[in-house]
């Protein structure tokens, strides 16, 4: 994104940095608290450039207008579970929007628009006057009830080097996606989502997304706050042994569990592997890692029979059992993304990491 906005009292402070661009520039804020989260998310994370080659493959009717309509959905629909939201979602791709979205706010309608390029349409020789165009239309057909407008570029910025047979980025395309920007600069109302922003809002997974709304709505929870407090001084790993022996005693039935069953599961190996992968510096070799952490945790939330079976003092952990039983019952959770999502919100587990 070119702006990354910051809320100060009813403004947005905006800062604008690009090719000789610098700058604050204060707004109104422009849309709900709910919209809000949508654009929030569509800038929240960069991927890495090599992720924007998917777009080479990607239809702009087929692909990419559904898949940002399915991921605004799967947001407003998250908000259901903790607010009476009105809003609706359409495909238009037309009157200078491929996807609108309307919200009723105080008995008013208020909509924020979103203009998705890809590969043809960034492929023609006039795409800036086409979309200068479509701003055009879409501020005469919806007015001062326009809140913000987006121009979502799916657009690959690497190529592949014939020569050497291996993908970079590819300058031309980067200045193309720059041109667009700096077209856009002023107009306080209009956003350029740069493609390894699209990309990553693409790939957000309903995991991520529900994490991040409870996070947002929740964070004045008093059982996010006693989870939070429980688990601070514990490493990643260390929760990731703890939830699953909760997991184990919830939801499977097994009140008990050796190192070794542990150690065998599929589910805490592919944790490890992730999160390893993240802060290489913080693991070890993945055995020693579970001795290490089921010993760490002994005597204080889990105790250990005379057999060596590790089991979960349920008593010390209710704020964990709660928020595991939310995931479940309310976002129907089940297995590994039932506790990838509950190591999320106990900020153990970077939005960037994919399971």
């Amino acid at each position: 994104m070119i702006c990354n906005a910051k809320e100060k009292g009813k403004y947005c402070v905006t800062r604008q940095n690009l090719d000789g661009i610098d700058g604050f520039a204060v707004v109104k804020k422009a849309v709900s608290e709910y919209s809000q989260i949508v654009c929030d998310l569509l800038e929240a994370r960069r991927s890495e450039p090599s992720a924007t080659e998917v777009f080479l493959t990607l239809k702009h009717d087929k692909d990419l207008c559904p898949g940002f309509q399915k991921q605004i959905e799967r947001i407003f629909s998250g908000f259901k579970k903790y607010h009476n939201v009105s809003y609706d979602i359409q495909g238009l791709k037309d009157e200078g929007i491929d996807v609108l979205l309307i919200e009723w706010v105080d008995g008013q309608k208020e909509f924020v628009g979103f203009q998705i390029k890809g590969e043809w349409d960034l492929s023609q020789k006039d795409f800036l006057q086409k979309l200068k165009a479509q701003l055009h239309d879409a501020r005469a057909r919806y007015g001062s009830r326009l809140k913000l407008y987006y121009i979502v570029l799916c657009y690959s910025i690497v190529s592949e080097d014939k020569k050497s047979k291996s993908v970079g980025v590819d300058k031309s395309r980067q200045e193309k996606v720059k041109a667009i920007i700096r077209d856009f600069a002023k107009e306080s109302d209009v956003r350029v989502v740069e493609p390894e922003f699209a990309v990553r809002f693409l790939s957000l997974s309903s995991v991520n997304i529900d994490a991040i709304i409870k996070s947002r709505f929740g964070n004045q929870d008093i059982v996010i706050k006693e989870a939070l407090a429980l688990t601070n001084d514990l490493s990643m790993m260390e929760k990731v042994v703890l939830l699953f022996l909760l997991w184990l005693h919830l939801f499977q039935n097994q009140a008990s569990a050796s190192a070794e069953e542990i150690m065998q599961s599929p589910i805490i190996q592919d944790l490890h592997r992730t999160l390893s992968r993240e802060a290489e510096h913080l693991f070890y070799d993945f055995e020693y890692q579970i001795t290490h952490d089921v010993e760490t945790l002994q005597n204080k939330l889990i105790d250990c029979d005379s057999n060596g079976q590790f089991s979960i003092r349920l008593d010390l952990v209710q704020p964990l059992v709660v928020l595991m039983m939310d995931g479940s019952v309310r976002y129907q959770h089940g297995d590994q993304a039932l506790l990838e999502y509950t190591l999320r919100l106990l900020e153990g587990l970077d939005d960037s990491d994919d399971i």
